[in-house]
Formats: C-alpha cells, sequence, structure tokens
C-alpha cells in the first residue's frame, strides 16, 4: 500500500487525526503528536509552510501489517521472505514519476516544515527520510540519517561510522569527489521498513521494499541514483568533505546525543509531487523505535532458525 492509499484508508475507518488550526514546527507540532499518543496525524496547517505535514504512520505493527496487507503475527514472516527473495523495481522514465511533478531549481529548505522537537535539540531535524546512495562498487544502498538543518541548502548529517554511507564517503573523498545522495521524505511502509533491514552487502533496500510491495523507481534529475517513484518529496544532494557540529540530539533511549562533527550535505536540487505531504516522526518514541528495532528482527530470526524451528 502506497503513502497516500494508506492515508486514504485511515481517514476512511476515522483513524487519520485531522489538525485545521495553524500550527508551529518550534515545539508545537512535536508536543501535539505526543499529546495525541503519536496516532496517525496530519497538520493541515503549518507555520511558515505551504506543505501539510503527517506523522505516526509508523508508530505500530498493527499500521505496518495493515499497509503491507498481512497480519501482525505474520509481518515477521513477510518481512524474512522479502529480504531472502528481492525483486529488482521497475523503472519510472524521467519526467513521469509522481515525486518528479515539480522541479525546484531553486533550493529553499525553510519551506519544508522541517521540526525543532525538544528544546535541547541542536536545531530542526528531518528524522524521517530515507537516505540513498549509489556505490560504485556495491550499489544502491537505503537508509537512515538524521538531518539537522544548518543553511537554505545544508544539513548537517550523521554518519555511523563503518557503515555503508560512512565506508562509501571516504572511498570517494580520496577520489577528491563528493558522495551524492538522495533523501527520500514520504515513502510507503514497504520502503520504510526495508530502510532499515540489514541484508548482506550489495543487496538493495529498494529491492526488499519491491517484494514486500511494488515499489517502482525513478532515477534522479541531478544524481545517478534510483529513488521511489510514489515518495511525495526528493532531496538531490551530495556528501562533501566540510565538517559541522551536529546535535544535540534525543536518540533511541530517550537521551541526548552528544555533538559531534559531522559531514555537510549540500541540497541541489529539489522535486516533489504538485500537492506533497511532509512525513516527520517523534525522536526516541514509538515510530523511531519500531523502525529501528522491528526491521532486524528477520535477521535475529533467521539465525535464531538454524539452531531451531
Amino acid at each position: 500500500m502506497k503513502f497516500r492509499e494508506l492515508l486514504s484508508r485511515l481517514d476512511g475507518k476515522g483513524e487519520l487525526i485531522h489538525v485545521k488550526k495553524k500550527v508551529s514546527r518550534e515545539y508545537e507540532m512535536a508536543a501535539v503528536i505526543k499529546a495525541f499518543g503519536e496516532k496517525p496525524i496530519i497538520f493541515e496547517n503549518v507555520e511558515g509552510s505551504k506543505y501539510k505535514a503527517v506523522a505516526g504512520l509508523c508508530a505500530s505493527r498493527e499500521l505496518f501489517a495493515g499497509a503491507l496487507g498481512t497480519t501482525k503475527e505474520k509481518l515477521i514472516f513477510k518481512m524474512t521472505k522479502a529480504m531472502d527473495s528481492s525483486v529488482e523495481p521497475p523503472i519510472y522514465s524521467n519526467g513521469t514519476a509522481p515525486c518528479q511533478e515539480v522541479v525546484e531549481d531553486a533550493v529553499g529548505l525553510d519551506s519544508l516544515p522541517i521540526l525543532r522537537h525538544f528544546e535541547s535539540d541542536g536545531g530542526r531535524y528531518i528524522p524521517s527520510a530515507v537516505a540513498i546512495i549509489n556505490d560504485p562498487d556495491t550499489g544502491h544502498n537505503a537508509c537512515y540519517h538524521r538531518l539537522m538543518q544548518i543553511g537554505k541548502d545544508r544539513f548537517a548529517a550523521r554518519l555511523v561510522e563503518k557503515r555503508q554511507t560512512d565506508t562509501s564517503l571516504k572511498k570517494m573523498l580520496a577520489q577528491g569527489k563528493d558522495l551524492e545522495i538522495a533523501f527520500c521524505i514520504g515513502n510507503s511502509s514497504a520502503v520504510m521498513l526495508a530502510a532499515s533491514m540489514s541484508p548482506a552487502s550489495g543487496v538493495n533496500e529498494i529491492a526488499i521494499a519491491n517484494a514486500l510491495d511494488e515499489t517502482p523507481v525513478v532515477k534522479c534529475e541531478t544524481k545517478n541514483i534510483l529513488v521511489p517513484a510514489d515518495c511525495e518529496i526528493v532531496l538531490e544532494g551530495r556528501i562533501t568533505a566540510e565538517l559541522a557540529d551536529e546535535g544535540p540530539f534525543v536518540d533511541l533511549t530517550e537521551t541526548n546525543d552528544i555533538i559531534r562533527k559531522q559531514p555537510v550535505i549540500v541540497i541541489d536540487k529539489i522535486t516533489r509531487r504538485k500537492d506533497a505531504i511532509y512525513q516527520t516522526l517523534l525522536p526516541g518514541l514509538s515510530e523511531h523505535k519500531l523502525l529501528m528495532g522491528m526491521p532486524r528482527e528477520p535477521t535475529m530470526f533467521k539465525e535464531v532458525s538454524k539452531a531451531c524451528e
């Protein structure tokens, strides 16, 4: 089930909360999300932004199961099968994908409803974008990197050492080049899950998403990267050798992560749907924990299955 199909389904069942009053992205939206217990919620009037914003779509196993056409009890088997039998996705021609209905040449990140969640935050953060790179040796890789906005076209991104993006970046910097990257916002549950999985090196997480639920892709306008064609917003950029302070940020432990010198990402182009919807989540709470934890279960399940049924 695609992102918009899930919204429509939840709305039809009366399970999508609509907030029509104007709300601030400085603390207020985060407070409202928490007050409603991270239930699916859409903000229709965000102060200073032209975009609607949604949260809570990944806050329970039941939501994931419903979006993937299965039950909570069978979800782990569906994830395991998809990881073992990934399917390369169909490719859209450029300019025909929903995520490229609008191509913005002038990059202005301030127009996005990027939230400041807590008073301790180092800045406004995007915690829910799926990051995709295309390593020349191992191919495409999808994962998550929290993004702290530091300018109209720049982020400081937390890259965990020795993970794929960090390894690929060091390889490119050694050649005197930046590492191309795309950040996809407003994704299907299949893409959100797959991006958190830990398959073998060289396995494309988007191919896993395509095995979970059909996930066509399209090549970025300016980068040699394939992104989910049905996502809402794509930020096309590059990771540079420049470093900046990143943090503090409330992590999975619900405590503040430290300030580190982290790579600066420059966004060169934004593509989006005409009426794009921004997706976010609350750091440290249910959505964050489920996305970072549940997709690891197939790997653990497979290892335990070597010893017993």
